[in-house]
């Protein structure tokens, strides 16, 4: 029998030992680097005697965080990746759900791993061999490979338990599929997603397989664009996977980089998936700059991890704005069904069901969550995974994603069931009613949450009151529920709208105001022209009126990918470059406003230089400058104002 999948990067390390593998900040691991750290890694956790059991990895981004889920599968256990930024009840409750007797993570956190009742692996206090193994377990099959969990319908998460034998057939697939893209360029790849999202295992196994580099970005670096950009750059990074929101931000950092003649990206393969893409003008400029890059539609559950593929090459310009979801993987079965469980012909909408190598196992230790999602056809006697999603055959097996069947959104990348995020709030002490409902927002799908209180209880008839953060109601839900799954919303009701069989009728719910909510600071309009400019990039983000300029941008509502649609919107229409560090530091309109006064003196200060010689031609201080744009402009003239005359 061929190999599995972790068992070929052992093969690999063996034979390429002084390649690189993982680059993380200053840090260049060879394989023989990364073969001697996942083997301390394998030793640890083969100590334990688990078997084929899951073990948490607790680490930040890190090389420790690529070896981590190696050294776990060669000493034939399952890994489970923990959210290490998200409230440490959440983790424990991970960890007590998959009964993980064993944790990777680092000293600072292992008392807490303790407290959760698992033994810490340190992984500054491994033992580094002084000659790796030349052994490594190879699971079966059927063997687990990692639980994945998402958030469930009661607010209970759902460990999505994954085998071998599902992640060979994809691993197999990606393999080729990037070789084929890649075209002889060697395979330098970002690992940009956060080990909690599927799409890593792809990134980690498929790069390391081949023999290529892995590029760790750091926290920092994966949340700026600019940086990020910077980082592919400096690399020459070739491949790359962006989920939909970061691919928009990365595009306009791109397309404004081509406009400069700045040199673009070496990459030739840009994989997308998670949301829907949609195909907009920062892309089409991006992708316009990179003619030997294929943009790869990628779709697929967690349930099933990546199902269909779709390629899109060419001329950018000829784009469909919405691209199809692509053709089904070898060895799996797509069917689109009818609420009877029956086939509908090609171009008719329909629920899209999978069958094949690459369904999940089900849910860790919870068999009753599978109820309706992992059902067998009546017919054929085939496990079926139902997805929820409606789709359509455009024909020649090609899909086309339409939507969702139930009330399942993806928010900044993760899987969010509102009735879940209910189901928590409801326990709060202060909630007598509840509601969670997602609607659209400038930085995409947003969470608002609809209750009544005891403690602000409104007299009946009275206006709704919206509130753009809560911290007590956010404190709580933060400790059960992933970030993305926490609404920045709230909307006071005197009582829920009711239908005629008495539930909640949730088309009657409000929409929120867009007034200024009650802050703790007095609202204090804007006096200077880079204050008004700045107050409306964040009105049009915010979706508030009238924000004060020493209102704090997160208690409004704000959040992180926020952050960075207003660093693209200070550059697209500003002409300053910022950080996403700058924004965390300047939380209010008067802090951002001087600072990008501050950022415009610095690059219009006179330089005094010695005149060049004549040489017949233009020097690049006489050359016409692009004209700025409005805001730029308005910036420009308001310091001009200021500036003291002599």
């Amino acid at each position: 029998m061929a190999q599995g999948f972790s068992a070929r990067i052992h093969t690999r390390a063996m034979l390429s030992p002084a390649e690189t593998a993982v680059v993380f900040e200053d840090r260049r691991l060879s394989y023989r680097d990364l073969h001697v750290l996942a083997d301390a890694i394998h030793g640890a956790v083969a100590d334990q005697e688990l078997g084929n059991a899951p073990v948490g990895v607790l680490l930040p981004r890190s090389a420790e965080l690529v070896a981590a889920p190696v050294g776990i599968l060669w000493a034939g256990a399952a890994y489970v990746p923990l959210p290490v930024d998200e409230h440490p009840g959440r983790i424990e409750k991970l960890v007590r759900e998959c009964a993980a007797n064993v944790v990777v993570t680092t000293a600072d956190r292992a008392e807490e791993v303790r407290r959760y009742g698992a033994i810490p692996v340190v992984v500054e206090k491994l033992q580094i061999p002084g000659t790796p193994t030349n052994s490594v377990a190879d699971p079966p099959p059927d063997a687990l490979a990692y639980v994945l969990y998402t958030s469930g319908s009661t607010g209970d998460p759902k460990g999505i338990a994954m085998t071998h034998r599902s992640l060979r057939n994809l691993v197999d697939y990606q393999l080729a599929s990037t070789a084929r893209h890649l075209r002889g360029e060697p395979l330098r790849a970002l690992q940009f997603t956060s080990l909690t999202f599927d799409v890593s295992f792809l990134e980690i196994f498929c790069t390391l397989i081949a023999g290529g580099t892995l590029i760790v970005p750091s926290d920092a670096e994966r949340q700026d664009p600019v940086r990020l950009h910077a980082l592919m750059a400096r690399e020459r990074v070739t491949s790359v996977f962006l989920a939909h929101i970061a691919l928009q931000s990365v595009a306009e950092v791109g397309a404004r980089h081509a406009k400069a003649g700045r040199e673009p990206l070496a990459l030739r393969e840009v994989m997308t998936g998670g949301e829907q893409l949609m195909v907009t003008a920062p892309v089409v400029d991006w992708f316009t700059t990179m003619p030997g890059c294929t943009l790869q539609n990628i779709y697929g559950p967690s349930e099933t991890h990546v199902i269909t593929t779709h390629d899109l090459t060419g001329d950018p310009a000829t784009w469909p704005m919405t691209p199809p979801i692509g053709r089904a993987l070898p060895n799996v079965g797509l069917r689109v069904l009818d609420e009877g469980f029956t086939s509908v012909p090609a171009g008719e909408p329909g629920e899209l069901c999978v069958t094949g190598d690459c369904l999940a196992q089900g849910y860790f230790g919870r068999p009753d969550l599978e109820v309706g999602r992992f059902v067998v056809d009546p017919v054929t006697g085939q496990r079926v995974y139902r997805t929820g999603d409606i789709v359509k055959d455009l024909g020649d097996g090609v899909y086309q994603y339409l939507g969702r069947r139930d009330d399942r959104v993806k928010i900044r990348g993760v899987v969010v069931e509102p009735t879940g995020v209910e189901a928590v709030l409801a326990r709060h002490p202060d909630v007598e009613a509840c509601a969670v409902a997602a609607r659209p927002g400038v930085g995409g799908t947003r969470l608002v949450a609809y209750l009544v209180s005891r403690s602000m209880a409104l007299p009946p008839g009275s206006a709704p009151v919206t509130r753009h953060a809560e911290p007590e109601f956010q404190r709580f839900l933060a400790a059960e529920l992933p970030e993305p799954a926490v609404p920045d919303t709230y909307v006071y009701l005197a009582a829920m709208p009711l239908g005629r069989t008495d539930k909640i009728d949730r088309k009657a719910l409000p929409e929120p105001s867009l007034t200024r909510p009650e802050l703790r600071v007095p609202y204090a309009p804007p006096l200077t022209e880079p204050q008004r400019v700045v107050t409306k990039l964040w009105s049009e983000l915010l979706q508030i009126e009238n924000v004060g300029i020493d209102d704090a941008f997160f208690d409004l509502g704000g959040h992180s990918m926020l952050l960075v649609r207003l660093q693209s919107r200070i550059a697209t229409e500003l002409s300053i470059e910022v950080r996403v560090a700058d924004l965390l530091e300047t939380s209010t309109i008067r802090e951002l406003s001087a600072l990008l006064e501050r950022r415009w003196a610095a690059a219009t200060e006179p330089v005094t230089k010695t005149p060049p010689e004549p040489t017949g031609q233009a020097s690049p201080e006489q050359k016409p400058v692009a004209a700025p744009s409005d805001g730029r402009a308005r910036l420009k003239a308001m310091a001009q104002r200021r500036r003291p005359r002599g």
